[in-house]
């Protein structure tokens, strides 16, 4: 439905802070994403890489400087369509009500063949969605932890959230790309990590790779 331009509808008005997120959002509508971009609470992957880690700390509360979150080289096929992940959450207040069972409760997980290229927060809609796309050399898959971090309260207050999220980089080295994240938690144990599952990129040089519990995969 087409609504009229109004100076006075608050509703219509763009943040100047907002800009250069919202001109790369057009970027790729027009399929002209070209280069990596991680800016405060999202995170693009250009034309030849996906996502080989996550800063939970960036992406969440909005860290700005110190982002650990990056992009591998990877043969990109098609990008994907964004899909709403169920995590809410307002950049217009620094509390976050029920922030660990919004992270446990909505799995982000792509298809096999595909890996994650972006993962951003929707500011209109409040709401995080992410994207996954066909990536070609896809190898064997694993899952891997985060440190387990002690949270020693789940309140609203970033004073009890951002640090321990902060602690719990999602990495998947240097030789492979995310595939899934899930964060987990326990209220009684105070404690909380993130599970993620790690494609290994293979682009037909045959290698020997190791997984966490020492299996020796050859791909």
């Amino acid at each position: 439905m087409h609504t009229n331009c109004s100076a006075t509808d608050s509703a219509q008005h763009l943040e100047p802070a907002e800009l250069p997120t919202d001109m790369w959002d057009l970027h790729i509508e027009a399929d002209e994403r070209t280069q990596d971009l991680h800016k405060p609470f999202s995170s693009y992957c250009g034309t030849s890489g996906a996502l080989s880690s996550l800063d939970f700390g960036q992406l969440f509360a909005g860290d700005t400087g110190t982002s650990q979150t990056a992009c591998k080289f990877a043969p990109l096929i098609q990008f994907g369509e964004f899909v709403d992940t169920g995590i809410v959450r307002s950049k217009t207040t620094t509390n976050w009500k029920d922030w660990h069972h919004l992270l446990a409760e909505n799995y982000v997980e792509c298809a096999s063949g595909e890996a994650l290229t972006a993962f951003k927060l929707d500011a209109a809609k409040s709401i995080y969605k992410y994207e996954c796309s066909k990536i070609g050399g896809l190898g064997a898959c694993f899952d891997y932890y985060s440190a387990q971090v002690e949270i020693p309260s789940f309140s609203q207050s970033i004073s009890h959230w951002a640090k321990p999220i902060r602690m719990m980089p999602v990495s998947c080295g240097q030789n492979a790309v995310l595939g899934s994240f899930h964060f987990e938690f326990s209220e009684g144990g105070k404690w909380g990590r993130v599970r993620n599952s790690t494609e290994l990129r293979d682009f037909g040089h045959p290698q020997t790779m190791l997984d966490d519990v020492g299996v020796c995969t050859s791909l």
